[in-house]
């Protein structure tokens, strides 16, 4: 599957200006997905661990809800069932949440020689391939929670504000241009929930990565 050309995207309909160097169109869940954050950040050391994972790896986030990037950290330690931070930093952020449910898609890559190439989607991560997953979530679950309380409710069930979610099952991702504060290039994915088309031209967001 190729990504479709701009031309061809726009005739489909342009749902934001692409001299920003952001253009993406497709549906998920039923309704046009016109993610307003679209960032990336690079793994790290996790917080025990002496060295760097041996393998370069980013992650590429669109979300559509606008300045989404502090709420991204605590969201992918949730699925990490990293339940105290995810839970601090989202409560810590109540002024970012958005009016409605919010959608996510992550797009995790590693490199195997130059971050500059065309990945294979995958399911798990090696080198020269991506993964796609996509999860929509309702923040407002968290509405009259204080620590403690979304501690429990996490710890019991760390899928508490997931409404729906899924992997992508073909896709395409080529990286055309890297450097610590920028990641461009073009995406396409199909998840059973929908289709997107993008190119990208993702800033830096510090999310603090690391794998469990």
């Amino acid at each position: 599957m190729r990504a479709l050309p701009l031309l061809a995207i726009c005739l489909l309909g342009c749902p934001r200006d692409p001299s920003d160097g952001i253009v993406v169109t497709g549906q998920l869940g039923g309704e046009a997905f016109d993610p307003a954050t679209v960032v990336f950040d690079q793994y790290g050391a996790a917080p025990d661990d002496s060295a760097e994972p041996e393998l370069q790896q980013l992650m590429l986030v669109l979300a559509d809800a606008p300045d989404a990037c502090p709420l991204l950290g605590p969201l992918f330690h949730l699925g990490w069932l990293r339940c105290e931070s995810a839970c601090s930093g989202l409560l810590a952020e109540q002024a970012l949440w958005p009016a409605g449910e919010l959608r996510v898609l992550w797009i995790g890559l590693t490199a195997d020689q130059d971050i500059e190439a065309a990945y294979t989607l995958a399911r798990s991560d090696g080198p020269g391939s991506f993964t796609a997953s996509y999860r929509r979530v309702d923040l407002s679950r968290l509405e009259g929670l204080d620590q403690d309380a979304c501690f429990a409710a996490c710890t019991e069930d760390y899928a508490f504000l997931v409404t729906d979610q899924g992997l992508a099952s073909v896709g395409d991702l080529e990286i055309r241009g890297y450097s610590s504060q920028l990641l461009e290039g073009e995406l396409d994915l199909l998840f059973s929930q929908g289709d997107v088309q993008a190119r990208f031209e993702a800033p830096a967001c510090e999310m603090g990565l690391h794998g469990p």
